[in-house]
This record gives structure tokens, C-alpha cells and sequence, in this order.
């Protein structure tokens, strides 16, 4: 927890749809051998700006998003990999709506084109290109829900 993960959010929107989120990321990490988490903001020329308490100028993010990777052992089928990708916008409107929304869950392929980052750049290394491809742009099962 660093000074640089901070960013400016609307209280209803961190309190509702944003911890909902939070809460199930941290299901899923206890149930899992290990769960990459990427989470992120989107600033960009919709962003709102804000003065600070030190009277300096910040931008408000526009978009909130997490990539997550699950990585779990199994006897029976050897290493198994699952994907997700969640992509928020930062309005107090969609607070209490549903984290696992279809408008807001999504493979993490189609979060890599809505925000242009390269999610888990490792895993094509540990897997292979065409497995990697497979679990990036897999539909989120219930299991993310």
C-alpha cells in the first residue's frame, strides 16, 4: 500500500460496486493456490480534476478495471489456469449494481482491448501461446460470479 496506489473515487462507488468486487477478489484468493490480481484506473480527457488538500492539482479516473489470473493444481488434469476481467466506470450510478454484471465482467482478452495493456505477459512463457490465448479470452464462468 503505497502513496501511488492511491487515486480519487466516489464514496458511494468504492463503498458499493468496488467493495463488492473486493470482497469476492478475496474469496477467490482463499480458495485458490494463487491469484494474480492487476487492478487499475483509467485517466483519460473525460477524467474529471480535483484539488487536493495540498492544493494541488488530480485527475479523477474515468474507469476502474482488475485482471485476474488463477492458477490451481490438480491431480486428475495437471495445472489448470482461469481468467478474469472486470471493467468499471467510476459513477456513483452503477453503486449498486451488481460486481459480476454482464456489462461489467468480461474475458481478460476484452479487457486488454478496452484499456490497450498487456495482461500476465508470463503466461504464454509458462504455458504456451496457443494455451495462454485460450485462457485470456475465456468467458468468465459462475466460479467469478
Amino acid at each position: 500500500f503505497y502513496a501511488t496506489n492511491m487515486t480519487p473515487q466516489d464514496y458511494d462507488f468504492n463503498c458499493g460496486i468496488w467493495a463488492d468486487l473486493e470482497e469476492k477478489v478475496r474469496s477467490c484468493a482463499s480458495s485458490s493456490d494463487t491469484l494474480y490480481v492487476v487492478t487499475g484506473c483509467i485517466v483519460d480527457e473525460q477524467s474529471d480534476v480535483i484539488m487536493d488538500r495540498g492544493g494541488h492539482l488530480v485527475r479523477v479516473p474515468s474507469a476502474y478495471f482488475k485482471a485476474l489470473l488463477r492458477y490451481y493444481p490438480s491431480s486428475s488434469t495437471g495445472d489448470v489456469y482461469t481468467s478474469c476481467g472486470y471493467y468499471y466506470p467510476h459513477s456513483s450510478s452503477i453503486a449498486g449494481d451488481k460486481f459480476s454484471d454482464s456489462k461489467y465482467i468480461m474475458s481478460v482478452d476484452a479487457l486488454e482491448r478496452k484499456t490497450g495493456l498487456e495482461f500476465f505477459v508470463n503466461l504464454q512463457e509458462k504455458v504456451g501461446a496457443e494455451k495462454a490465448k485460450k485462457i485470456k479470452s475465456q468467458e468468465p464462468d459462475s466460479w467469478w460470479k
